[in-house]
């Protein structure tokens, strides 16, 4: 293969080429910065030559400058990227001729190398948020430079073989490799509401396949509704957090999402450009070291409870029986007496299921069989099915036994069962299922989805209901779903919550078929 000479790239005249000027655009609006500058490295003559540049002021796209010991400078002579915090403490920076155009304290440069060669330098700065750079932008920068030097090689194909490329299709292909290869989700709208551009994370995360709706109203796309206060709200740049979003398919993320407006440059408004993150594990995770947290504080608590309330109850107790065996069997006082011993009795058997919060769980790992636990649950809660007339829709695949402790998995199943009794009114449907579920990069676990057609859980709700004590119900303790959670924790599960207010809501927990030691 002929090895690249990067005379080639110097002696043709591509400056303000349009595809570089497409890639300056993108990285423009994904970045949001004003300032961008791409030069070319004359190795021979030891020169840097401005093939590219935007919001730069004062020097002309085919200047030349030495290389010196300004941030440009250094890049070169290390080839390494750049990344500084504070500019007006570095030395490289004292060295710019363009130091009074920066409006920001910090500064991302990165080489750009085409076969192996060191072929020029991208500088980028002043963020329109006035917020300084982070090392994410620094990634995603570097992640821009491949496909920057692909460029390069098609725009010097195109200068060398004029009459293949005399269109600006490179541009365009190019533009939608590097939104395809993107890590978030993409969506851009034109000024008349038809979508434009649609990536492969858009369409993963939608459920939506790009050829059906590219060219059409976003409108028309009821799962798209997501996006329509991001475009009505946007002016210039607009941030959203914790969007809970379900796609066509059922599944459930929460959403971090970007929207700018586009401009053309006159600056008028020709468009929307959206930008969404599925934040979905990191929400999880953050919640997962929330409720450690409160479950440590709880420990805490409930030790001191169990040990300076613990034996006033008890000593209560004995004294209301003693009051009782007191009292002549026709004495009304008796009845006092007996509802203060049943008053008793629930604050200890509350704060036994207190102290199961904290305490640690010991298992007993056996096989056991799922399908004939959620049988046996039941059965023995037909009457409060029938009070109400719920219809059961026990939907369960064949699935092996797993391997765990059946009186913890009964005692799960069985709370989140009642739950769902409780929450629904006369003519209910309760829904379980069961299946096999295969991963290949994970082992096997089975699924476990119950469902009930109750009021359902509002959002706020929802990021509390494994919270110690939270209930929303008159007499709950908020107890039961803490120490569900715990169980299948303790087999190495997981647990999650699906609801919509007024059409009910959906627990699904997944359990591994083998119990493996802890690290």
């Amino acid at each position: 293969m002929e090895q690249f000479d990067p005379k080639r790239l110097i002696n043709i005249p591509i400056e303000g080429d349009q595809l570089l000027v497409t890639i300056i655009d993108l990285i423009s609006v994904i970045l949001n910065v004003s300032r961008i500058s791409l030069m070319f490295y004359d190795e021979e003559r030891n020169e840097l030559i401005l093939k590219a540049a935007k919001g730069v002021k004062g020097i002309k796209i085919g200047s030349i400058k030495q290389i010196g010991d300004d941030v440009s400078g250094w890049v070169i002579r290390n080839k390494k990227p750049l990344f500084i915090n504070d500019l007006k403490q570095d030395s490289r920076f004292k060295e710019s001729d363009f130091k009074n155009q920066f409006s920001t304290t910090s500064l991302i440069s990165v080489p750009l190398v085409l076969e192996n060669r060191l072929i020029g330098v991208l500088n980028i700065n002043n963020k329109q948020t006035g917020d300084g750079f982070t090392e994410n932008d620094l990634n995603l920068l570097q992640s821009f430079t491949k496909q920057i030097s692909l460029a390069i090689t098609n725009i010097l194909s195109y200068h060398e073989k004029l009459n293949l490329y005399k269109e600006i299709l490179n541009a365009k292909n190019l533009t939608q490799t590097i939104i395809d290869d993107m890590p978030d989700g993409l969506i851009t709208v034109d000024g008349n509401e038809n979508i434009i551009a649609f990536n492969k994370i858009a369409e993963r995360i939608t459920s939506l396949r790009k050829e059906d709706v590219v060219n059409n109203n976003y409108k028309k796309f009821t799962t798209l509704n997501f996006i329509n206060s991001l475009i009505e709200n946007t002016k210039g740049i607009s941030d959203h957090d914790n969007i809970r979003y379900i796609n066509l398919k059922g599944e459930s993320f929460i959403l971090r999402a970007k929207a700018s407006q586009l401009k053309d440059y006159e600056q008028n408004t020709v468009g929307t450009l959206i930008l969404f993150t599925d934040v979905t594990r990191f929400k999880e995770m953050a919640e997962k070291l929330r409720q450690s947290s409160n479950l440590i504080l709880l420990g805490e608590a409930a030790r001191n409870i169990g040990h300076e309330i613990g034996n006033k109850i008890s000593g209560l107790d004995m004294f209301a029986e003693l009051l009782t065996q007191e009292l002549p069997i026709d004495d009304e006082r008796r009845t006092y007496a007996n509802e203060l011993k049943e008053g008793i009795s629930e604050m200890m058997t509350f704060l036994k299921r207190f102290k199961e919060v904290y305490k640690n769980i010991n298992l007993y790992p056996a096989p056991i069989d799922v399908n004939a636990i959620i049988n046996k649950i039941l059965n023995r809660n037909s009457a409060a099915i029938n009070k109400k007339d719920i219809i059961v829709k026990n939907k369960q695949d064949t699935i092996p036994m797993i391997e765990g402790d059946e009186a913890y998995i009964e005692s799960a199943l069985l709370n989140i069962i009642l739950n769902a009794i409780e929450a629904m009114e006369n003519n209910g449907a309760l829904t379980i299922s069961t299946a096999l579920k295969k991963i290949k990069t994970k082992d096997s676990f089975i699924e476990i989805a119950i469902s009930d057609t109750g009021h359902g859980i509002s959002p706020e709700n929802l990021e509390k209901i494994f919270v110690p004590c939270y209930t929303t119900k008159k007499d709950g303790s908020g107890l039961g779903l803490t120490i569900t959670q715990k169980i299948i924790e303790a087999h190495n599960g997981t647990m999650k919550v699906e609801s919509i207010i007024n059409k009910g809501a959906t627990f699904i927990i997944q359990l591994p078929l083998k119990q493996y030691p802890s690290p």
